[in-house]
């Protein structure tokens, strides 16, 4: 079974660092880009990540509406900033999809947030 990702923030540092490990994995890891998520105001929007970041199409738009993409991904990847992250943990939550998260900078009120979604 091939797990679907999303990546948020994939315009910025790391996000285009998880877009080219995302695509340089092995093919026995199952694991396929299905998503770019950018910011609202995100000069992005609407070009092909591929060719933004490794020079090559992946006919994969980036895109501001979660909602657009939410069907097509099982585990959204975040490493932006704690209060995009709590957004996109609600939505997570609200549509059963699964979330990694390695955004840092927490509040322990915020951390305490995160740990309740977790169980």
């Amino acid at each position: 079974m091939t797990t679907r990702v999303a990546i948020l923030g994939a315009g910025g540092r790391m996000g285009r660092c998880l877009i080219q490990s995302a695509c340089d994995t092995d093919q026995t890891n199952h694991t396929q880009l299905a998503a770019a998520l950018v910011p609202e105001d995100s000069v992005l929007i609407g070009t092909d990540i591929g060719l933004e970041v490794l020079n090559q199409p992946l006919n994969i738009k980036c895109t501001e509406d979660f909602n657009a993409i939410v069907k097509d991904f099982d585990v959204l990847i975040d490493f932006t900033r704690p209060d995009v992250s709590l957004h996109y943990l609600a939505l997570c939550r609200q549509y059963n999809k699964a979330l990694v998260l390695g955004t840092t900078g927490f509040t322990e009120a915020q951390r305490l947030q995160i740990q309740q979604a977790a169980e």
